[in-house]
């Protein structure tokens, strides 16, 4: 039987520092192809079935072997090139000062060299592979599960687990909030997470299951926060089913937002983010806490 992997693409600077990556790609059946050029990035894309680019900040030029940092041109050739082939940067370059030219391009992820262990490289590359996959929605749900679990599971404060069954239906991720205090008091100490990793958009009656899931749970009659996590995004109709039917504010996490979400260094700030922009001024949270009794 013939268990082998998708081609995945990586452009480094130098064959020794991604060399390690490569061979645990190997291990476990992956097919892993090693570049230092842009032009052979492009060689490679056009030529090879490549379903994922993991690529450094600093590439030599093909030519002299000379150093030199890409920019926005080399991400434009990708896509021009190969549309779907999803994109982990992965560099000890500071990234701050490509945000702007990269982010016209599309959403990316940005890792850190030196704050990535390879646990979290094998989810993320896992789970990268699985969304242009059509089939085994399942499988695809529980890739997506196991690095969001793992991503709120290094947040100082949360705990999170995955399949969680209390009396009534399953919960993908249920994150238990330590921190206690001042914001994070008012969000509550339950957060429910509901992940769909599917080809098409979660529409306004998955939504309604998920809210069905969560009122009908007494375990969560003092939520007042959860999220619902999907890289396909949701349907138009979603916003009108939040306003009229639900008691909560949930949180939408897209394509964009997950990307931004697991690149970021402080995650809590960010999550913060999106819970204030659900209360989306300080008379609608003082109006939505009074109907939790919570002011």
């Amino acid at each position: 039987m013939n268990n082998q992997k998708p081609n995945i693409l990586i452009a480094c600077n130098d064959e020794i520092s991604l060399k390690f990556l490569e061979d645990e790609l190997s291990k476990r059946n992956y097919t892993p192809i090693l570049v230092t050029s842009e032009e052979e990035v492009i060689d490679k894309l056009t030529s090879d079935n490549i379903k994922l680019l993991i690529t450094d900040l600093k590439l030599k030029e093909f030519k002299n072997g000379i150093e030199k940092v890409i920019d926005e041109h080399y991400f434009e050739k990708i896509k021009q090139t190969r549309p779907n082939v999803e994109i982990i940067i992965y560099t000890g370059t500071e990234t701050e000062i490509y945000k702007e030219p990269l982010g016209k391009i599309s959403p990316y992820f940005q890792l850190r060299k030196e704050k990535s262990p390879l646990e979290f490289i094998l989810l993320l590359i896992e789970f990268c592979l699985s969304l242009n996959e059509i089939d085994n929605n399942n499988k695809k749900g529980a890739i997506l599960e196991s690095l969001m679990e793992y991503i709120f599971n290094g947040i100082d404060g949360f705990s999170a687990r995955k399949n969680v069954r209390p009396p009534a239906a399953e919960i993908d991720i249920l994150i238990n909030n330590e921190i206690g205090f001042g914001f994070w008091q008012r969000v509550g100490y339950n957060i429910p997470v509901e992940c769909k990793n599917l080809s098409e958009k979660v529409d306004s009656e998955m939504m309604r299951a998920f809210i069905r899931k969560i009122s009908e749970n007494i375990r969560f009659e003092s939520c007042n926060v959860a999220l619902y996590i999907s890289p396909s995004g949701f349907t138009s109709d979603i916003k009108d089913v939040l306003i009229r039917e639900n008691k909560i504010s949930i949180v939408l996490m897209d394509d964009y937002r997950i990307k931004e979400f697991v690149s970021a260094d402080n995650r809590v700030i960010l999550l913060k983010e999106y819970i204030g922009k659900c209360w989306t001024s300080e008379q609608d949270r003082e109006f939505f806490m009074k109907k939790r009794n919570l002011i």
